[in-house]
């Protein structure tokens, strides 16, 4: 089981909020307490929870990407590229399939925007482009 921010509050005797203050590089939080967040956060191998993070920030560290056709050759080598390029940088990647139909181009948008994605890289038909900028804009 993993830790939880109680945790790391309990084990650096603190209050959560204190944790969350650190984490979050908001508010005031004394150096040594600082310390004392970090090293505890270390010792319980404390992983913040991406996704109650992107709830609460309204984003998070998603990328969508949308590709027309992934057993194209061309596609698998490029969302590698992307997917390492973006790792580099803190970042995780979510792949959608579109087979070119407009409606799954809609679905991957709404699912991405859902998500929080703070951005989207996509591969769509020309035809299709306006209308789903005019969507994303929308969203």
């Amino acid at each position: 089981m993993s830790a939880k921010i109680r945790d790391v509050a309990k084990k650096a005797g603190v209050s959560a909020a204190t944790v969350s203050r650190v984490l979050n590089n908001s508010g005031y939080a004394h150096e040594d307490t600082r310390k004392k967040v970090l090293h505890a956060m270390q010792k319980l191998n404390y992983k913040p929870n991406e996704i109650a993070r992107s709830l609460y920030k309204k984003k998070s560290k998603l990328i969508g990407l949308i590709l027309p056709d992934i057993t194209n050759p061309f596609f698998p080598q490029l969302s590698r590229g992307v997917e390492d390029y973006l790792r580099e940088k803190g970042y995780s990647l979510l792949i959608g399939n579109t087979d070119e139909y407009l409606e799954q181009e809609i679905d991957y948008i709404e699912t991405f925007v859902q998500h929080n994605v703070v951005g989207i890289v996509a591969s769509i038909n020309g035809a299709h482009s306006e209308m789903l900028s005019e969507r994303v804009q929308i969203l």
